[in-house]
């Protein structure tokens, strides 16, 4: 009976959860689809040498003391499209320069590929194109401490031009 009982709770609280269509963790009233109060935590790895990246990954550091490329993952098109994925990239290499490149004929921001320097970190963000499309999106910082600059760039790509 108590099994029962867990189970139309679970499928209750299922049916609640759609309907209200936001979901919050920490909050009865979440104001977006999911609202996080609190801390959340997510994949991290340190690399050293060229690697393919997974969907079993969000933030990648590289520490490696010669260059290497890090490839995205091939775009999917119609069931288990990723649009939205995200993930983090930072360069904590002291001299080795990071190149991140798009899968196949795909492009990130127009272009095929772009340098990481040490102390600077990309986040990306599939936009869900599959093909030869802009299919991730890049957002270019840098750590002050590590080299000086101020803020945020746009990515440079392996022609030089801004993505």
């Amino acid at each position: 009976m108590k099994k029962i009982l867990s189970v139309l709770f679970m499928i209750a609280s299922v049916l609640y959860l759609s309907a209200q269509k936001n979901v919050g963790i920490g909050t009865s009233t979440p104001g977006s689809k999911l609202t996080v109060v609190g801390s959340f935590s997510a994949a991290w790895a340190n690399k050293t040498t060229d690697y393919t990246i997974t969907d079993a990954d969000y933030y990648l550091s590289f520490t490696g003391t010669t260059a290497a490329t890090f490839t995205l993952p091939a775009a999917i098109s119609g069931t288990g499209n990723f649009q939205g994925r995200i993930y983090v990239i930072k360069n904590g290499s002291i001299s080795a320069t990071l190149t991140i490149k798009a899968n196949g004929t795909e492009l990130i921001d127009g272009i095929s590929s772009i340098s990481i320097a040490p102390g600077e970190w990309v986040t990306f963000i599939s936009t869900g194109a599959t093909g030869a499309n802009s299919t991730w999106n890049a957002a270019k910082g840098n750590n002050t401490a590590a080299t000086g600059a101020t803020g945020p760039t746009g990515p440079t790509g392996t022609n030089g031009t801004p993505g």
